[in-house]
């Protein structure tokens, strides 16, 4: 019971931090693939990634830049030596995280608000092929 009443209060807490991101007029329209931003994933379900702190939030890796206003990304994580084909470890700056593939969604860009960096065209390269190997077979 004390699970479901914490659940809930973070549940209701992402409601009004996603309504505000919603209603807002200023997010970023200059984010590129290979980069790594903030976003604001959300408290979410079941085994879906949440996000962490206050803003609902953990880095994200740009995949595929739809437009100005949404992108493919796919969230990452520090805990690393995880193991399955849905699981990429690569370089961020000067740390080893690892790509959550399994976890790909697309975001408008309104959940991206501070950029972290960029990994390199070699381990963007991997990501891109493990992305295909797990989604298309």
């Amino acid at each position: 019971m004390t699970k479901n009443i914490g659940k809930r209060q973070q549940l209701d807490k992402w409601n009004l931090l996603k309504y505000k991101l919603d209603t807002s007029t200023r997010h970023t329209r200059y984010f590129r693939e290979r980069e790594v931003w903030w976003c604001a994933f959300g408290e979410n379900i079941g085994v879906e990634i949440n996000g962490k702190s206050q803003f609902f939030s953990r880095p994200a890796l740009i995949l595929k830049r739809l437009n100005g206003d949404a992108a493919v990304v796919i969230p990452l994580t520090t805990k690393t030596h995880k193991t399955g084909n849905w699981y990429v470890p690569i370089w961020l700056i000067d740390k080893e995280v690892t790509a959550v593939i399994s976890q790909v969604r697309i975001v408008s860009a309104k959940r991206l608000y501070q950029k972290l960096g960029s990994i390199s065209h070699d381990n963007f390269k991997k990501v891109k092929d493990a992305f295909r190997h797990f989604y298309c077979g």
